[in-house]
Order: structure tokens, then sequence, then C-alpha cells
């Protein structure tokens, strides 16, 4: 997701944990229920139809991922991630900094 934003791909994406740290819905791309072909179909259909929503939603998620996507958040947020799934507690920032 982060290098489709900072490549400025438009999106549209599932909301599920995760996603939503980085795709505002209908600002940096299109979040559908999951388990939903009808609404991803239905979000893919409508970037299809509007150019002038495929740009915006590139230019801002370019805008986003440029601006606050630093590999040092993206390795802190996908350990607390992992970590979140495994059951654990987040990982310090101080332990995220060692790596």
């Amino acid at each position: 997701i982060v290098a489709a934003a900072y490549l400025g791909t438009p999106m549209v994406v599932t909301s599920v944990p995760g996603v939503r740290d980085y795709v505002q819905h209908a600002r940096t791309g299109l979040l559908v229920e999951p388990g939903s072909p009808e609404a991803m179909g239905a979000a893919i259909d409508r970037l299809w139809a509007d150019e002038a929503l495929r740009q915006q939603l590139a230019g801002d998620a370019h805008a986003f991922a440029a601006g606050s996507c630093t590999e040092q958040n993206y390795v802190t947020h996908v350990r607390g991630l992992i970590a979140t799934l495994a059951g654990r507690r987040a990982p310090s920032a101080a332990v995220a900094q060692e790596a």
C-alpha cells in the first residue's frame, strides 16, 4: 500500500486494521468492507469512470506517503502489527530504533 501510494496509484482496498493507517476513504484511496465483492466492484467502477477522482486520490496518496511514510515509521508499524496479530504488546520505539 505504501509503495502504491508513493507511486501515485489510485487504490481500492478493504477496510481492515493496518490498511486504515495508510488509506483515508475518498482522500488517499477508496475503502470497502471486507468480504463484499460487490462493494469492491462498485468502487473499481467508480474509479474507472471518474478521472478527476483518480487524479485526486493518486496525488493525495503520494503526498501522504512522501511526507509521513519513512522507512523507520514503516518498520515500527509492521512490528506493531505483527505483535498485535500475535497477541503481544507492540515493541517500544527504542527497540524499533535498534533494528
